[in-house]
């Protein structure tokens, strides 16, 4: 009778570990699995068979085995059990996240039968507070720029202030004294200076607000020759050099932002190039047709395509792959705000066009910005 009622009692514990939805897993002395469930199976796929006599390594998998099995052994020595998160590995080669609690099993006498580990999967609940996380970090990130962009407005009024002024004194001084031509000259280039940094000033407010930009057709070959001409003139260690497609498709845009795109990424080669190098911009027509652009976000068409080709550190492939998102830099803390290039993404993907970055380590860095091409004809100032 008690022998019918033990069998019972062993059959009824059997159909609970089979139905039960934690996996199950039972180890023998000799570090071997003698058992699993049913859940077992479903969480690593693997089957029975394949499972049973093997030993547990086989289901590890980012984890060091001797960290986590001396965790183990600490935590059932000091607590009678253990219980913690880990990585494994289904037999597919997916990697996920567990929890398992581990417990030695003990006959009458308290001799060690074998070890129990109870798991749950919790990559979802994991991957859900890694977004979390990280969302909380970009909104806080959001916060400080948001409080930086406030103070900036007040700050581009102040220096927009002080263009005006200087701008007024270069005017007397050219009405008020005799001047040679060359002397004329420095002063023209002043005045253009000046115009160009409110024009940026004016540019940064408009970005500040939300405010439209100013459309209209552009000769690129033009605006990157005046850009160009204006950062040669503050970097030393940095060569630039130019080749010019003659006939040039225009292109529809804000001058304001092409340039900031430009600026940007002259910015970065020179950062990339500290003991000093080569920058080489290139520009010419392209079209795309159908086939090249078979990608949703390349339209087919006429584009125009400037290639800045740097001789600095390059970036490594996990570098390169996370350039463009918000907030990633390489600089050290307060030096960079990792804003520059997604700006850059931002601007060309609002005018329909498209960014290709190539880069090895200390091979260089190229950008190929492609834009669209315009059917405007442009009217000269």
């Amino acid at each position: 009778m008690k022998e019918k009622q033990s069998q019972e009692q062993i059959d009824f514990l059997a159909a609970i570990l089979k139905s039960t939805p934690v996996s199950v897993i039972a180890m023998n002395k000799d570090g071997k699995i003698e058992y699993i469930n049913a859940s077992t199976e479903k969480m690593y796929g693997y089957t029975n068979e394949e499972l049973i006599g093997a030993e547990p390594i086989i289901l590890y998998g980012g984890s060091d085995v001797e960290e986590v099995w001396g965790r183990i052994t600490a935590g059932i020595k000091e607590q009678g059990f253990w219980r913690g998160e880990m990585l494994n590995k289904r037999k597919n080669g997916e990697i996920f996240y567990i929890r398992m609690t581990m417990h030695p099993l003990l006959n009458e006498k308290g001799n060690y039968l074998t070890l129990v580990g109870f798991q749950e999967d919790i990559t979802d609940r994991k991957r859900a507070e890694e977004e979390k996380k990280r969302l909380e970090g970009q909104y806080q990130q959001a916060q400080k720029m948001e409080a930086v962009a406030a103070l900036s407005r007040g700050v581009a009024h102040d220096f927009n202030n002080i263009l005006n002024i200087i701008h007024g004194h270069v005017s007397l001084l050219g009405r008020d004294i005799a001047i040679d031509e060359t002397q004329n000259e420095h002063l023209e280039r002043i005045e253009e200076i000046i115009h160009r940094g409110g024009g940026l000033v004016r540019q940064f407010l408009n970005f500040a607000r939300g405010a439209k930009n100013k459309i209209s057709p552009i000769d690129l070959n033009s605006l990157i020759a005046e850009s160009t001409e204006m950062f040669s003139s503050i970097t030393s260690n940095m060569q630039i050099f130019s080749d010019y497609y003659q006939n040039l498709w225009d292109i529809e845009a804000d001058s304001g932002q092409i340039e900031q795109v430009l600026v940007n990424l002259y910015l970065n080669a020179w950062q990339a190039m500290a003991e000093g190098g080569e920058l080489y911009i290139k520009t010419a027509n392209v079209t795309i047709d159908k086939i090249a652009g078979k990608s949703k976000k390349i339209l087919p068409g006429n584009y125009v395509k400037v290639t800045l080709t740097d001789t600095g550190m390059g970036m490594d492939r996990k570098t390169k792959a996370r350039i463009l998102e918000p907030y990633f830099t390489t600089k050290a803390a307060g030096v960079g705000t990792g804003l520059g290039l997604t700006s850059v993404y931002r601007i060309i993907k609002e005018y329909e066009g498209f960014i290709e970055v190539f880069s090895a380590k200390d091979e260089g860095t190229t950008f190929s910005i492609y834009l669209p091409a315009s059917t405007v004809a442009i009217t000269k100032e």
